[in-house]
């Protein structure tokens, strides 16, 4: 049978997660209560009534080592503001995120080579970033607190999308995994980072050990 081995899971971290923004007007990292009164970590972002041009926000994960893994899978938690509900609504507004990978050998090697240039189109490489897929919102919601008009309320919790999806071939060391945002006003609840493998077997006296699944989307 298939587990999941966890390289990354920030749904029940409390302390300050420190992962690199770009620009620094874009996603924010902020502690909130969920609808159980536990205080979660959560990036947030809602710059929809800004220049559409500077609408390219980038967060990006800790390098993370791949473990022979040659498959990721990703899985987001989030939430996002109704762009109709807005009080001027923005023909920009965005209720989608967009996910992209890097690999690198190394931190330093990818600290060298980090660059998030601006969007030109729907364009599927940009300096060696790989896009996954752009994730629709299934689910948003239209009420929010004046003070807070962006983060997480009580009353969101039933709004919450959870979107899973995977990348490969990864072939070097390690990657990076980036969530950008181009004009969604959005609250990143969680983001749990994983690759499955097939647990240890012994059969007929021999002894199998875990293996990773492989690179195709059909592999356990």
């Amino acid at each position: 049978s298939a587990e999941e081995v966890m390289l990354l899971d920030t749904t029940e971290t409390t302390s300050e997660l420190g992962w690199t923004t770009y620009p620094d007007t874009g996603w924010d990292e902020v502690s909130v209560l969920d609808d159980r009164g536990k205080l979660i970590r959560t990036f947030e972002v809602c710059n929809i009534n800004q220049n559409p041009r500077l609408q390219d926000n980038w967060l990006a994960t800790p390098f993370l080592y791949r473990q022979s893994a040659p498959r990721m899978f990703v899985t987001l938690r989030f939430s996002v503001r109704d762009c109709a509900s807005l009080r001027s609504p923005s023909p920009t507004c965005r209720e989608t995120l967009t996910l992209y990978y890097k690999q690198a050998d190394s931190q330093r090697e990818l600290m060298r080579t980090w660059a998030a240039e601006p969007s030109s189109g729907e364009t599927e490489t940009r300096e060696g970033w790989v896009k996954i897929d752009t994730i629709a919102a299934d689910k948003s919601f239209s009420k929010v607190e004046p003070s807070s008009p962006h983060q997480y309320q009580p009353n969101r919790y039933s709004r919450i999308n959870v979107k899973t999806r995977s990348f490969a071939p990864l072939t070097r060391s390690g990657f990076v995994l980036a969530i950008v945002d181009s004009g969604a006003c959005v609250s990143l609840m969680g983001v749990s980072i994983f690759y499955r493998r097939c647990s240890a077997t012994s059969l007929h006296l021999a002894s199998y050990v875990a293996t990773p699944s492989g690179a195709e989307p059909t592999a356990l």
